[in-house]
């Protein structure tokens, strides 16, 4: 099963400013109580961060559900990137399934038991178009890292 603390680090390559805070952007998340402790010239304690992945988007992917690490890191930073309805989306399309926008236990069993190398090539391949198409050259680095250590492997 894949491991959240594990999917976390990936988002240490993420910008932090006044508008974005380890890929958590203001202008999509503005009740986000870690914007109150920037806002006062403070760090946010990692746990918020992690709480705030955690809720809405590991969960929301069923990413402890995931036999695959690697796999399950690239649908989180897909999901950050993209959104989480439109990750589903792409995997209803592999699947030729139709989850209306929410991970069901049938889309993580296709997952576990779809092949790996496929699945993630296809949503690496996705993720990438997605980075060229808005110039996102920080990100299309960051997406090298985790296509290189799963290549790896």
């Amino acid at each position: 099963m894949a491991n959240f603390a594990q999917a976390l680090t990936l988002l240490n390559d993420f910008n932090i400013s006044n508008i974005e805070y380890l890929g958590i952007q203001r202008k999509f998340f503005p009740k986000w109580e870690g914007w109150d402790i920037i806002d006062n010239y403070q760090i946010p304690e990692y746990k918020l961060v992690s709480d705030f992945y955690n809720v809405f988007f590991w969960s929301k992917l069923k990413g402890d559900l995931i036999y695959n690490q690697d796999l399950a890191n690239l649908l989180f930073i897909f999901s950050i990137t993209n959104g989480k309805r439109k990750t589903i989306d792409k995997l209803d399309r592999v699947f030729g399934t139709y989850s209306n926008g929410v991970m069901n236990n049938d889309l993580v069993s296709r997952i576990n038991s779809s092949d790996i190398n496929f699945l993630f090539m296809y949503m690496y391949a996705e993720l990438c178009e997605f980075c060229i198409m808005l110039d996102k050259k920080k990100d299309f680095c960051k997406l090298l890292k985790i296509y290189n250590s799963f290549v790896s492997n």
